[in-house]
Protein backbone atom coordinates (compact mmCIF):
# COMPACT_ATOMS: atom_id res chain seq x y z
CA UNK A 1 0.00 0.00 0.00
CA UNK A 2 1.63 3.67 -0.84
CA UNK A 3 0.00 6.36 1.19
CA UNK A 4 0.09 10.01 -0.48
CA UNK A 5 -1.76 13.23 1.01
CA UNK A 6 -1.83 16.76 1.39
CA UNK A 7 -3.24 19.10 4.22
CA UNK A 8 -4.33 22.79 3.49
CA UNK A 9 -5.30 25.65 5.35
CA UNK A 10 -8.66 25.52 5.26
CA UNK A 11 -8.91 22.49 7.08
CA UNK A 12 -8.80 20.37 3.65
CA UNK A 13 -7.17 17.30 3.75
CA UNK A 14 -6.86 14.53 1.18
CA UNK A 15 -5.44 10.75 1.38
CA UNK A 16 -4.63 8.85 -1.30
CA UNK A 17 -4.17 4.77 -0.14
CA UNK A 18 -3.21 3.07 -3.29
CA UNK A 19 -3.18 -0.92 -2.66
CA UNK A 20 -1.08 -3.08 -5.11
CA UNK A 21 -1.85 -6.56 -5.20
CA UNK A 22 1.93 -8.84 -5.43
CA UNK A 23 -0.10 -12.15 -5.57
CA UNK A 24 -3.87 -13.10 -6.36
CA UNK A 25 -5.50 -12.21 -3.32
CA UNK A 26 -9.49 -11.14 -1.72
CA UNK A 27 -9.57 -7.77 0.27
CA UNK A 28 -12.37 -6.21 2.37
CA UNK A 29 -10.86 -2.31 2.86
CA UNK A 30 -12.49 -0.71 5.23
CA UNK A 31 -11.74 3.44 6.41
CA UNK A 32 -13.14 3.91 9.99
CA UNK A 33 -13.35 7.36 11.06
CA UNK A 34 -14.73 7.97 14.90
CA UNK A 35 -16.12 10.52 16.66
CA UNK A 36 -17.30 11.45 19.88
CA UNK A 37 -21.31 11.15 20.12
CA UNK A 38 -21.65 14.62 22.05
CA UNK A 39 -19.60 16.04 18.88
CA UNK A 40 -21.44 14.19 16.72
CA UNK A 41 -25.05 15.43 17.14
CA UNK A 42 -26.08 16.01 13.53
CA UNK A 43 -25.51 14.63 10.49
CA UNK A 44 -26.63 15.40 7.06
CA UNK A 45 -25.35 13.32 3.83
CA UNK A 46 -25.70 9.62 1.83
CA UNK A 47 -29.24 10.05 1.84
CA UNK A 48 -29.81 12.13 5.03
CA UNK A 49 -30.96 15.24 5.39
CA UNK A 50 -30.04 17.22 7.90
CA UNK A 51 -31.14 15.78 11.37
CA UNK A 52 -29.89 14.89 14.46
CA UNK A 53 -27.67 11.43 14.26
CA UNK A 54 -29.48 8.59 14.54
CA UNK A 55 -27.54 5.58 16.18
CA UNK A 56 -27.18 3.82 13.35
CA UNK A 57 -27.45 3.57 9.47
CA UNK A 58 -26.65 1.66 6.09
CA UNK A 59 -25.70 2.97 2.82
CA UNK A 60 -24.98 1.65 -0.26
CA UNK A 61 -23.91 3.02 -3.53
CA UNK A 62 -26.28 4.04 -6.16
CA UNK A 63 -24.57 6.56 -9.06
CA UNK A 64 -26.71 6.60 -11.52
CA UNK A 65 -29.71 7.89 -9.39
CA UNK A 66 -27.62 9.26 -5.92
CA UNK A 67 -25.55 12.50 -6.60
CA UNK A 68 -23.94 10.73 -3.13
CA UNK A 69 -20.86 10.35 -2.16
CA UNK A 70 -20.50 12.09 1.38
CA UNK A 71 -21.24 12.98 4.59
CA UNK A 72 -21.31 15.92 7.12
CA UNK A 73 -21.70 14.70 11.13
CA UNK A 74 -21.05 17.23 13.76
CA UNK A 75 -22.40 20.55 15.62
CA UNK A 76 -21.73 24.29 15.24
CA UNK A 77 -18.70 23.83 16.87
CA UNK A 78 -16.73 21.00 15.26
CA UNK A 79 -17.87 18.85 12.43
CA UNK A 80 -16.11 16.63 9.42
CA UNK A 81 -17.16 15.98 6.32
CA UNK A 82 -16.35 13.25 4.81
CA UNK A 83 -16.40 12.07 1.45
CA UNK A 84 -15.21 8.76 -0.88
CA UNK A 85 -13.78 9.04 -4.32
CA UNK A 86 -11.14 7.15 -6.75
CA UNK A 87 -8.80 8.28 -9.46
CA UNK A 88 -11.83 7.94 -11.96
CA UNK A 89 -13.67 11.02 -10.13
CA UNK A 90 -14.96 13.48 -12.48
CA UNK A 91 -17.39 16.57 -11.28
CA UNK A 92 -20.55 15.81 -12.27
CA UNK A 93 -23.13 17.97 -13.25
CA UNK A 94 -26.04 19.74 -11.10
CA UNK A 95 -28.96 21.88 -10.95
CA UNK A 96 -31.71 19.46 -12.58
CA UNK A 97 -28.85 17.88 -15.20
CA UNK A 98 -27.17 15.00 -12.54
CA UNK A 99 -28.40 12.43 -15.04
CA UNK A 100 -26.82 13.81 -17.89
CA UNK A 101 -23.42 13.63 -16.45
CA UNK A 102 -23.42 11.53 -12.93
CA UNK A 103 -20.89 10.43 -10.47
CA UNK A 104 -18.91 7.61 -11.48
CA UNK A 105 -18.75 4.50 -9.08
CA UNK A 106 -15.60 4.42 -7.39
CA UNK A 107 -14.16 1.15 -8.13
CA UNK A 108 -11.89 1.24 -5.09
CA UNK A 109 -14.80 1.75 -2.14
CA UNK A 110 -18.04 0.45 -4.25
CA UNK A 111 -15.85 -3.16 -4.69
CA UNK A 112 -17.23 -5.62 -7.00
CA UNK A 113 -21.00 -4.30 -5.92
CA UNK A 114 -21.34 -4.48 -2.30
CA UNK A 115 -19.49 -1.23 -0.84
CA UNK A 116 -20.74 1.09 1.27
CA UNK A 117 -20.89 3.45 4.34
CA UNK A 118 -22.11 2.30 7.93
CA UNK A 119 -22.68 4.33 10.91
CA UNK A 120 -22.55 2.49 14.53
CA UNK A 121 -22.69 4.22 18.10
CA UNK A 122 -21.54 2.27 20.74
CA UNK A 123 -19.56 3.57 24.50
CA UNK A 124 -19.70 7.22 23.07
CA UNK A 125 -18.37 7.17 19.66
CA UNK A 126 -20.33 7.34 16.79
CA UNK A 127 -18.00 6.04 14.34
CA UNK A 128 -18.27 5.97 10.26
CA UNK A 129 -16.68 3.16 8.27
CA UNK A 130 -16.42 2.89 5.04
CA UNK A 131 -15.86 -0.32 3.31
CA UNK A 132 -15.06 -2.01 -0.05
CA UNK A 133 -16.71 -5.78 0.68
CA UNK A 134 -15.10 -8.65 -0.58
CA UNK A 135 -12.53 -7.30 -3.29
CA UNK A 136 -10.58 -9.68 -5.76
CA UNK A 137 -7.79 -8.53 -7.35
CA UNK A 138 -5.09 -9.91 -9.80
CA UNK A 139 -1.60 -9.71 -9.25
CA UNK A 140 -0.33 -6.36 -10.24
CA UNK A 141 -3.34 -5.61 -10.06
CA UNK A 142 -3.83 -2.19 -7.90
CA UNK A 143 -7.09 0.32 -6.41
CA UNK A 144 -6.97 3.86 -5.67
CA UNK A 145 -9.29 4.94 -2.16
CA UNK A 146 -9.50 8.57 -1.83
CA UNK A 147 -11.06 9.89 0.73
CA UNK A 148 -11.44 13.59 1.58
CA UNK A 149 -11.70 15.66 5.07
CA UNK A 150 -13.20 19.20 5.79
CA UNK A 151 -12.86 20.34 9.11
CA UNK A 152 -16.16 22.52 9.62
CA UNK A 153 -16.93 25.39 10.94
CA UNK A 154 -13.88 26.78 8.23
CA UNK A 155 -14.68 30.59 10.01
CA UNK A 156 -16.00 31.76 12.92
CA UNK A 157 -19.61 33.22 12.87
CA UNK A 158 -20.16 37.35 12.03
CA UNK A 159 -23.15 37.80 13.33
CA UNK A 160 -22.54 41.70 13.27
CA UNK A 161 -21.89 41.73 9.26
CA UNK A 162 -24.60 39.31 8.75
CA UNK A 163 -26.94 41.95 10.46
CA UNK A 164 -25.20 45.53 9.05
CA UNK A 165 -24.54 43.77 4.79
CA UNK A 166 -28.39 44.58 3.73
CA UNK A 167 -28.88 42.77 0.44
CA UNK A 168 -31.00 43.83 -2.39
CA UNK A 169 -31.57 41.59 -4.51
CA UNK A 170 -33.32 42.76 -7.62
CA UNK A 171 -32.61 45.34 -10.46
CA UNK A 172 -32.92 49.12 -9.56
CA UNK A 173 -31.40 52.00 -10.21
CA UNK A 174 -28.23 52.77 -7.58
CA UNK A 175 -30.31 55.46 -5.80
CA UNK A 176 -33.43 53.44 -5.54
CA UNK A 177 -31.16 51.03 -4.00
CA UNK A 178 -30.00 53.58 -1.64
CA UNK A 179 -33.22 54.96 -0.97
CA UNK A 180 -34.27 51.23 -0.12
CA UNK A 181 -32.07 51.31 3.19
CA UNK A 182 -29.39 48.68 1.04
CA UNK A 183 -25.72 48.41 1.02
CA UNK A 184 -25.26 45.78 -1.22
CA UNK A 185 -26.76 44.73 -4.73
CA UNK A 186 -26.89 41.38 -6.75
CA UNK A 187 -27.21 42.23 -10.40
CA UNK A 188 -28.86 38.85 -11.67
CA UNK A 189 -28.23 38.21 -15.18
CA UNK A 190 -30.87 39.57 -17.77
CA UNK A 191 -30.88 42.79 -16.20
CA UNK A 192 -29.30 45.92 -18.14
CA UNK A 193 -26.27 46.33 -16.62
CA UNK A 194 -25.64 42.42 -16.60
CA UNK A 195 -27.92 41.10 -20.03
CA UNK A 196 -26.08 37.91 -20.52
CA UNK A 197 -25.73 35.14 -18.59
CA UNK A 198 -22.36 34.55 -17.52
CA UNK A 199 -20.59 36.70 -19.26
CA UNK A 200 -20.57 40.01 -17.72
CA UNK A 201 -17.93 41.32 -19.59
CA UNK A 202 -19.90 41.63 -22.54
CA UNK A 203 -21.76 44.75 -20.94
CA UNK A 204 -18.62 46.47 -19.16
CA UNK A 205 -19.67 49.91 -19.72
CA UNK A 206 -22.68 49.73 -18.18
CA UNK A 207 -21.57 47.76 -15.79
CA UNK A 208 -18.43 50.33 -14.65
CA UNK A 209 -21.20 53.08 -14.84
CA UNK A 210 -23.74 51.49 -13.01
CA UNK A 211 -21.07 50.23 -10.44
CA UNK A 212 -19.42 53.93 -9.82
CA UNK A 213 -22.64 55.29 -9.64
CA UNK A 214 -23.66 52.57 -6.69
CA UNK A 215 -20.48 53.28 -5.06
CA UNK A 216 -20.81 57.10 -5.02
CA UNK A 217 -23.90 56.09 -2.92
CA UNK A 218 -22.09 53.81 -0.62
CA UNK A 219 -23.69 50.81 -2.06
CA UNK A 220 -21.46 47.83 -3.25
CA UNK A 221 -22.15 45.99 -6.31
CA UNK A 222 -22.29 41.73 -7.03
CA UNK A 223 -22.81 40.54 -10.14
CA UNK A 224 -24.34 36.72 -11.20
CA UNK A 225 -21.43 35.24 -13.11
CA UNK A 226 -20.78 31.37 -12.96
CA UNK A 227 -19.48 28.99 -15.03
CA UNK A 228 -22.68 26.67 -15.00
CA UNK A 229 -24.21 27.73 -18.53
CA UNK A 230 -22.76 30.25 -21.38
CA UNK A 231 -24.88 32.01 -22.95
CA UNK A 232 -24.98 32.06 -26.85
CA UNK A 233 -23.41 35.65 -27.44
CA UNK A 234 -19.93 34.78 -26.14
CA UNK A 235 -17.76 35.57 -28.84
CA UNK A 236 -15.85 32.44 -28.30
CA UNK A 237 -18.87 30.06 -28.48
CA UNK A 238 -18.35 28.98 -32.04
CA UNK A 239 -14.55 27.60 -31.32
CA UNK A 240 -15.86 26.37 -28.07
CA UNK A 241 -18.31 23.80 -29.75
CA UNK A 242 -15.69 22.40 -31.73
CA UNK A 243 -14.06 20.79 -28.97
CA UNK A 244 -16.35 18.34 -28.84
CA UNK A 245 -17.69 17.59 -25.30
CA UNK A 246 -14.67 18.99 -23.39
CA UNK A 247 -16.10 22.88 -22.71
CA UNK A 248 -20.00 21.95 -22.89
CA UNK A 249 -21.81 18.94 -21.31
CA UNK A 250 -22.77 15.96 -23.53
CA UNK A 251 -26.53 15.82 -23.88
CA UNK A 252 -29.62 14.97 -25.95
CA UNK A 253 -29.84 18.24 -27.51
CA UNK A 254 -33.07 19.68 -28.33
CA UNK A 255 -33.95 23.17 -26.37
CA UNK A 256 -34.39 26.72 -28.31
CA UNK A 257 -33.96 26.39 -32.00
CA UNK A 258 -31.02 29.05 -31.86
CA UNK A 259 -29.14 25.91 -30.21
CA UNK A 260 -30.46 23.47 -32.17
CA UNK A 261 -29.46 25.54 -35.72
CA UNK A 262 -26.01 26.51 -34.75
CA UNK A 263 -24.84 23.45 -32.06
CA UNK A 264 -26.56 20.61 -34.03
CA UNK A 265 -27.14 17.94 -30.91
CA UNK A 266 -25.05 16.75 -28.49
CA UNK A 267 -25.43 19.55 -25.58
CA UNK A 268 -27.75 20.37 -22.79
CA UNK A 269 -29.90 23.39 -23.34
CA UNK A 270 -29.64 25.70 -20.73
CA UNK A 271 -31.38 29.02 -19.51
CA UNK A 272 -33.20 31.21 -22.12
CA UNK A 273 -33.95 34.70 -21.33
CA UNK A 274 -36.59 36.06 -24.05
CA UNK A 275 -36.68 39.92 -22.64
CA UNK A 276 -32.80 39.88 -23.62
CA UNK A 277 -33.04 37.42 -26.09
CA UNK A 278 -30.53 35.02 -24.38
CA UNK A 279 -30.23 31.42 -24.83
CA UNK A 280 -27.48 29.24 -22.80
CA UNK A 281 -25.81 26.09 -23.23
CA UNK A 282 -24.59 24.04 -20.41
CA UNK A 283 -20.84 23.53 -19.74
CA UNK A 284 -19.20 20.83 -18.05
CA UNK A 285 -17.92 20.44 -14.58
CA UNK A 286 -14.56 21.63 -15.05
CA UNK A 287 -12.50 22.14 -18.10
CA UNK A 288 -9.90 24.59 -19.60
CA UNK A 289 -12.68 27.51 -19.91
CA UNK A 290 -12.17 27.98 -16.40
CA UNK A 291 -8.95 29.94 -16.78
CA UNK A 292 -10.57 32.30 -18.98
CA UNK A 293 -13.39 32.63 -16.32
CA UNK A 294 -11.23 33.54 -13.64
CA UNK A 295 -9.76 35.58 -15.99
CA UNK A 296 -12.94 37.59 -16.74
CA UNK A 297 -13.16 37.65 -12.89
CA UNK A 298 -10.22 39.77 -12.24
CA UNK A 299 -11.15 42.21 -15.21
CA UNK A 300 -14.82 42.37 -13.04
CA UNK A 301 -13.04 43.34 -10.03
CA UNK A 302 -9.87 45.29 -11.46
CA UNK A 303 -11.49 47.43 -14.29
CA UNK A 304 -15.26 47.40 -14.31
CA UNK A 305 -14.97 47.62 -9.93
CA UNK A 306 -17.65 45.22 -9.39
CA UNK A 307 -17.35 44.22 -5.37
CA UNK A 308 -17.82 40.84 -5.71
CA UNK A 309 -19.85 37.46 -7.38
CA UNK A 310 -23.34 36.34 -6.97
CA UNK A 311 -22.94 32.18 -7.46
CA UNK A 312 -26.37 30.28 -8.36
CA UNK A 313 -25.51 26.96 -8.17
CA UNK A 314 -22.08 26.21 -8.56
CA UNK A 315 -20.41 23.62 -11.61
CA UNK A 316 -16.51 24.25 -10.19
CA UNK A 317 -14.70 22.47 -7.49
CA UNK A 318 -12.84 24.00 -4.60
CA UNK A 319 -9.54 24.79 -6.93
CA UNK A 320 -11.36 27.07 -9.13
CA UNK A 321 -13.29 28.63 -6.14
CA UNK A 322 -9.55 29.38 -4.74
CA UNK A 323 -8.57 30.73 -7.64
CA UNK A 324 -11.79 33.03 -8.21
CA UNK A 325 -11.21 34.11 -4.60
CA UNK A 326 -7.80 35.26 -4.62
CA UNK A 327 -8.47 36.93 -8.10
CA UNK A 328 -11.35 38.96 -6.50
CA UNK A 329 -8.87 39.81 -3.10
CA UNK A 330 -5.89 40.74 -5.24
CA UNK A 331 -7.22 42.92 -7.94
CA UNK A 332 -9.54 45.24 -5.56
CA UNK A 333 -8.58 47.49 -2.59
CA UNK A 334 -11.38 46.18 -0.33
CA UNK A 335 -12.60 42.57 0.84
CA UNK A 336 -14.63 40.93 -1.75
CA UNK A 337 -17.73 39.39 -1.14
CA UNK A 338 -19.22 36.39 -2.69
CA UNK A 339 -22.41 34.87 -1.32
CA UNK A 340 -23.65 31.46 -3.00
CA UNK A 341 -27.21 30.52 -3.37
CA UNK A 342 -28.53 27.42 -4.62
CA UNK A 343 -32.08 25.65 -5.25
CA UNK A 344 -32.96 22.45 -2.76
CA UNK A 345 -31.17 20.07 -4.64
CA UNK A 346 -32.65 16.98 -2.63
CA UNK A 347 -34.73 15.97 -5.25
CA UNK A 348 -34.89 13.32 -8.35
CA UNK A 349 -33.35 15.44 -11.06
CA UNK A 350 -30.29 16.89 -8.77
CA UNK A 351 -29.78 12.71 -7.45
CA UNK A 352 -30.90 13.46 -4.09
CA UNK A 353 -27.53 15.92 -2.75
CA UNK A 354 -28.01 18.59 -0.17
CA UNK A 355 -26.74 21.72 -1.10
CA UNK A 356 -24.60 22.38 1.91
CA UNK A 357 -22.46 18.74 1.75
CA UNK A 358 -22.63 19.22 -2.07
CA UNK A 359 -21.25 22.59 -2.05
CA UNK A 360 -18.67 22.37 1.67
CA UNK A 361 -15.83 22.50 -0.45
CA UNK A 362 -16.22 25.97 -1.58
CA UNK A 363 -17.86 27.47 1.68
CA UNK A 364 -14.15 28.66 2.78
CA UNK A 365 -14.43 31.00 0.17
CA UNK A 366 -17.85 32.34 0.93
CA UNK A 367 -19.65 35.11 2.86
CA UNK A 368 -23.10 34.80 2.78
CA UNK A 369 -25.15 31.58 1.46
CA UNK A 370 -29.27 31.78 0.45
CA UNK A 371 -30.04 28.15 -0.04
CA UNK A 372 -33.73 29.19 0.32
CA UNK A 373 -35.16 28.16 -3.21
CA UNK A 374 -37.73 24.65 -3.20
CA UNK A 375 -37.08 24.25 0.59
CA UNK A 376 -40.06 23.85 2.78
CA UNK A 377 -39.32 26.34 5.82
CA UNK A 378 -42.78 25.03 7.10
CA UNK A 379 -42.77 20.79 7.90
CA UNK A 380 -46.14 20.58 6.68
CA UNK A 381 -47.21 16.98 7.17
CA UNK A 382 -43.79 16.50 9.00
CA UNK A 383 -41.78 17.80 5.82
CA UNK A 384 -38.39 18.02 7.02
CA UNK A 385 -38.94 21.98 7.70
CA UNK A 386 -40.94 20.25 10.83
CA UNK A 387 -37.18 19.97 12.70
CA UNK A 388 -35.51 22.99 13.66
CA UNK A 389 -31.91 20.51 13.06
CA UNK A 390 -33.25 20.42 9.43
CA UNK A 391 -32.59 24.65 9.41
CA UNK A 392 -29.33 24.40 10.80
CA UNK A 393 -27.69 22.10 9.11
CA UNK A 394 -29.07 22.55 5.89
CA UNK A 395 -30.24 25.96 5.70
CA UNK A 396 -28.90 28.54 8.04
CA UNK A 397 -24.69 27.78 7.44
CA UNK A 398 -23.99 28.25 10.93
CA UNK A 399 -22.12 25.08 11.20
CA UNK A 400 -19.70 26.00 8.50
CA UNK A 401 -19.24 29.30 10.05
CA UNK A 402 -21.63 31.06 7.26
CA UNK A 403 -24.63 32.87 7.92
CA UNK A 404 -27.67 33.65 5.27
CA UNK A 405 -31.18 34.64 4.14
CA UNK A 406 -34.17 32.31 2.99
CA UNK A 407 -36.15 32.82 -0.13
CA UNK A 408 -38.95 30.20 -1.20
CA UNK A 409 -42.05 32.28 -0.51
CA UNK A 410 -40.39 34.71 1.71
CA UNK A 411 -39.54 31.93 4.64
CA UNK A 412 -40.63 31.70 7.88
CA UNK A 413 -39.50 35.17 9.59
CA UNK A 414 -39.76 34.03 12.93
CA UNK A 415 -37.86 30.88 12.93
CA UNK A 416 -35.54 32.52 10.72
CA UNK A 417 -34.54 35.12 13.11
CA UNK A 418 -33.62 32.32 15.47
CA UNK A 419 -30.85 31.48 12.54
CA UNK A 420 -30.14 35.32 12.64
CA UNK A 421 -31.80 35.09 8.64
CA UNK A 422 -34.19 36.96 7.19
CA UNK A 423 -36.05 36.89 3.50
CA UNK A 424 -33.49 39.03 0.91
CA UNK A 425 -35.21 42.23 -0.34
CA UNK A 426 -36.95 43.51 -2.15
CA UNK A 427 -38.91 40.03 -2.57
CA UNK A 428 -39.49 40.49 1.30
CA UNK A 429 -40.10 43.73 2.80
CA UNK A 430 -37.53 43.14 5.69
CA UNK A 431 -37.33 47.17 6.51
CA UNK A 432 -39.22 46.58 9.50
CA UNK A 433 -36.67 44.15 10.99
CA UNK A 434 -33.97 46.26 9.75
CA UNK A 435 -34.93 48.27 12.06
CA UNK A 436 -35.81 46.80 14.87
CA UNK A 437 -32.36 45.23 14.72
CA UNK A 438 -30.85 49.14 15.15
CA UNK A 439 -33.54 49.97 17.62
CA UNK A 440 -32.41 47.16 19.64
CA UNK A 441 -28.61 47.40 18.90
CA UNK A 442 -28.04 44.07 17.70
CA UNK A 443 -25.39 44.57 15.70
CA UNK A 444 -23.10 45.59 18.52
CA UNK A 445 -24.06 42.68 20.59
CA UNK A 446 -22.87 38.94 20.70
CA UNK A 447 -25.25 36.16 19.52
CA UNK A 448 -25.64 33.18 21.34
CA UNK A 449 -27.91 30.48 19.41
CA UNK A 450 -30.39 28.11 21.26
CA UNK A 451 -27.84 25.36 19.79
CA UNK A 452 -25.47 26.07 22.29
CA UNK A 453 -25.48 24.09 25.45
CA UNK A 454 -26.50 26.06 27.93
CA UNK A 455 -28.21 29.57 25.78
CA UNK A 456 -28.66 32.55 28.11
CA UNK A 457 -32.35 32.57 27.71
CA UNK A 458 -34.35 29.15 27.72
CA UNK A 459 -37.92 28.46 27.25
CA UNK A 460 -38.52 25.63 28.47
CA UNK A 461 -39.45 23.20 26.00
CA UNK A 462 -37.36 21.83 22.79
CA UNK A 463 -39.73 22.87 20.10
CA UNK A 464 -39.71 26.18 21.11
CA UNK A 465 -36.18 27.94 20.92
CA UNK A 466 -34.27 31.11 21.56
CA UNK A 467 -31.22 32.76 20.46
CA UNK A 468 -30.49 35.91 22.21
CA UNK A 469 -28.17 38.76 21.78
CA UNK A 470 -25.82 40.70 24.48
CA UNK A 471 -24.08 43.85 23.66
CA UNK A 472 -24.54 47.73 24.69
CA UNK A 473 -28.36 47.78 24.03
CA UNK A 474 -29.24 45.03 26.90
CA UNK A 475 -30.55 41.77 26.29
CA UNK A 476 -32.57 40.64 23.55
CA UNK A 477 -34.08 37.18 22.57
CA UNK A 478 -35.45 35.87 19.22
CA UNK A 479 -38.18 32.79 20.20
CA UNK A 480 -39.74 30.77 17.60
CA UNK A 481 -41.85 27.67 17.74
CA UNK A 482 -41.48 24.51 16.05
CA UNK A 483 -44.35 22.79 18.19
CA UNK A 484 -47.53 21.50 16.61
CA UNK A 485 -50.12 23.24 18.40
CA UNK A 486 -50.46 26.75 20.71
CA UNK A 487 -47.62 27.07 23.24
CA UNK A 488 -47.06 29.22 26.06
CA UNK A 489 -43.33 29.45 27.50
CA UNK A 490 -41.74 31.25 30.49
CA UNK A 491 -38.72 32.90 29.72
CA UNK A 492 -35.83 32.14 32.12
CA UNK A 493 -32.38 32.74 32.78
CA UNK A 494 -29.83 31.44 35.11
CA UNK A 495 -31.36 34.05 37.67
CA UNK A 496 -34.99 32.72 37.52
CA UNK A 497 -37.96 34.31 35.28
CA UNK A 498 -37.31 37.50 33.29
CA UNK A 499 -39.94 40.15 31.90
CA UNK A 500 -39.71 40.75 28.21
CA UNK A 501 -40.72 43.61 26.08
CA UNK A 502 -42.05 42.89 22.18
CA UNK A 503 -41.36 46.35 20.36
CA UNK A 504 -43.63 46.89 17.87
CA UNK A 505 -42.43 45.07 14.08
CA UNK A 506 -44.56 45.67 11.27
CA UNK A 507 -45.64 42.49 9.72
CA UNK A 508 -44.09 40.81 12.61
CA UNK A 509 -45.45 41.47 15.93
CA UNK A 510 -47.75 43.99 17.91
CA UNK A 511 -46.02 45.69 20.65
CA UNK A 512 -46.41 44.02 24.21
CA UNK A 513 -44.95 43.34 27.68
CA UNK A 514 -44.76 40.37 29.28
CA UNK A 515 -44.46 40.56 33.44
CA UNK A 516 -41.38 38.25 34.51
CA UNK A 517 -43.11 34.44 35.06
CA UNK A 518 -46.18 35.39 32.49
CA UNK A 519 -46.51 32.94 30.19
CA UNK A 520 -45.39 33.84 26.62
CA UNK A 521 -48.25 32.56 24.00
CA UNK A 522 -46.31 31.21 20.66
CA UNK A 523 -48.67 30.12 17.72
CA UNK A 524 -47.45 27.11 15.64
CA UNK A 525 -44.76 28.21 13.25
CA UNK A 526 -44.57 32.02 14.81
CA UNK A 527 -42.24 33.91 17.57
CA UNK A 528 -41.65 37.02 18.61
CA UNK A 529 -38.48 39.66 18.93
CA UNK A 530 -37.95 40.87 22.85
CA UNK A 531 -36.43 42.89 24.85
CA UNK A 532 -35.04 41.30 28.05
CA UNK A 533 -36.09 43.41 30.95
CA UNK A 534 -39.74 45.43 31.03
CA UNK A 535 -40.52 48.50 28.96
CA UNK A 536 -40.43 50.27 32.58
CA UNK A 537 -36.30 49.60 32.96
CA UNK A 538 -36.47 52.98 30.51
CA UNK A 539 -35.55 53.04 26.59
CA UNK A 540 -32.68 51.79 26.81
CA UNK A 541 -33.98 48.73 27.91
CA UNK A 542 -36.63 48.09 25.39
CA UNK A 543 -36.74 50.33 21.87
CA UNK A 544 -39.32 50.38 19.91
CA UNK A 545 -38.29 50.96 16.17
Amino acid sequence: MHTEGELESDGFLVLHATVEATADTELDVTLDVPMREDVARYVMGLGLTGRACPATYDWTWDTPTRNQDACWLGDPAAGLQLSLRDEHYARPLNTNYYREKPLVTPRSWAGDGDGGVRLRTADGVRALTAFSGPLRLRKGESRRFTFRLLLTPFKPLDPARQLTERYFHAYATPGEVAAYGANVVNLHHATPPNPYINDPLLAAGTLRAYTDEAHRLGVRVKVYNTVRELTRHTPELPVLASLGDEIFAPGPGGGHAWLQEHLGGGYVPGWVAPDVGDVAVVTSGDSRWHNSYVCGIERLRRVVGVDGLYLDDVAYDRTTMKRVRKALARSGASAPLVDLHSCNQFREPDGFASSANLYAELLPYVDRLWLGELFDYDGRDGADGADPAYWLVEMSGIPFGLMGEMLEGGGNPWRGLVFGMTARAPMTDVRPLWRAFDGLRLPEAEMTGWWAGEPPVRTGRDDVLATTWHGPGGTATAVASWAPEPAEVVLATESGPVAAYAPAVEGFQPERSFAAGEPVPVSPGRGWLLRIGSYADGPAAATSP
